[in-house]
């Protein structure tokens, strides 16, 4: 009695919702574009490390600003503790960098130092379309989709490199619309060599794909669809790109749901994201990005949403979940340079090992032939010692006076019994 009557004022919530819910506006600005760590931005004798202490110093300078405006009447020697402070925190942070090696990879073009980058592919529905971020305000920068943006930003301060991204979206779009708009947008995109060599692909879907929920549109069937999606992008990429699949974040806290819709909707969500999880299990290469952890919200989750509409994430939200994708997709890097090298290395081993046994194989062949020949060489000088005992017989009787008829017996042939007679005899 009490669930039907919390499906039924569920099902009210989601079609009062559906009713009156005006998403809105795709961010405005590039769709793709080259992000590069703080380092190489600010001086190119900059370490990443330093990169790093350049932006806590920058913040610890406003911070000291900050201070002192709100602080005005302030003693000397309270302004000198909050340097001193801040100060003490930047040495802190220094010292933890100074012995990691963040040196950019490089790599030599004739003369020129080029530095290795990476380039990434975000496709997906409205939340790359940038909805929700500073870029979908009306009065807001025009720096592009947030998500995309971001996540290249964070890959390019792990892994010091500069990092291209390009994002292709359809707001409102669910797998099978994103992968009728999106594969031949890849086909023309390649043709024309705008895209280049893709390092991965983020493939952000599945809450459009829940709210069509029917008997025909099952999670089931949403991961055979992204697997064939998945399938789609490969062959145009190559079947060694790597794909992540996040999970939609903070539907547990979007102050726009409130019960019983709420649980409705966190339902459906980890259902459906538990799709990605099983098919992220069954195809080489493709990634899971779970949601993070609880604690991770804080007591303020409601900074996270985009008060535009209170379902999209801020421009915060967007930066928080890019960190989390970078970080999977660092990773990720890792393990398949790992598994790489450790490729080489049992390569190595196993041609070393066949080196050797066809060496030893070489040395044994080598071996049996010198024992034979030195057998056919005994058995030689044993066949000229015995033609000379003949000679010597013959030059012998020949001096008595003797006729010694030059047999055979006597240079080890047959016997004189066994030759035929003279006429005369």
């Amino acid at each position: 009695m009490v669930a039907g009557l919390a499906s039924t004022v569920g099902l009210g919530q989601a079609m009062f919702l559906k009713a009156t819910y005006q998403s809105p506006p795709d961010a405005r600005g590039p769709r793709s574009g080259v992000e590069r760590p703080v380092a190489r931005l600010n001086t190119q004798t900059l370490s990443s490390s330093e990169g790093h202490v350049t932006r806590i110093l920058t913040a610890s300078d406003d911070a000291r600003v900050s201070h002192h405006a709100g602080a005005a009447g302030a003693s000397v020697s309270t302004q000198s503790a909050v340097n001193d402070a801040v100060d003490a925190a930047v040495e802190s942070v220094r010292a933890q960098l100074g012995n990691i090696d963040l040196s950019p990879t490089v790599e030599k073009h004739g003369t020129k130092t080029v530095t290795k980058h990476k380039r990434i592919l975000i496709i997906g529905d409205s939340l790359v379309s940038g909805v929700g971020g500073l870029s979908s305000f009306e009065d807001g920068p025009s720096d592009g989709p947030a998500l995309p943006r971001q996540v290249a930003r964070y890959l390019s301060e792990m892994l010091n490199v500069d990092v291209q991204w390009n994002a292709l979206s359809l707001t409102g779009g669910d797998v099978r619309m994103l992968k009728r708009k999106i594969v031949p947008m890849l086909t023309r995109e390649k043709e024309r060599g705008t895209i280049g060599d893709i390092s991965a692909v983020v493939l952000v879907t599945g809450v459009n794909d829940w709210k069509r929920i029917s008997p025909i549109r099952t999670a089931n069937k949403f991961r055979e669809d992204l697997a064939e999606f998945v399938i789609k992008i490969r062959e145009q990429l190559g079947d060694d790109v790597s794909v992540f699949l996040p999970a939609i974040p903070g539907v547990h806290h979007t102050p726009r749901f409130h019960e019983p819709l709420r649980s409705i909707v966190i339902f459906l969500n980890d259902y459906w994201d538990s799709q990605k999880l099983q098919l992220s299990r069954s195809m080489a290469g493709v990634y899971f990005v779970g949601q993070p952890p609880n604690h991770e919200w804080g007591t303020n989750p409601v900074q996270f949403f985009s008060t535009l509409d209170r379902v999209h994430p801020s421009e915060l939200g967007y930066d928080r979940w890019a960190e989390r994708i970078a970080e999977h997709m660092v990773s990720a890097f890792e393990k398949i340079a790992s598994a790489a090298k450790e490729t080489v290395a049992k390569a190595s081993i196993s041609a070393s090992s066949t080196l050797v046994k066809a060496t030893t194989s070489a040395s044994s062949v080598v071996a049996n032939a010198t024992q034979r020949a030195a057998g056919a060489a005994s058995r030689a000088v044993q066949v000229t010692q015995k033609s000379t005992e003949a000679v010597k017989h013959i030059a012998t009787k020949s001096n008595d006076g003797a006729a010694v008829p030059m047999t055979a017996h006597a240079l080890g042939g047959v016997k004189p019994s066994e030759q035929n007679k003279s006429p005369s005899s």
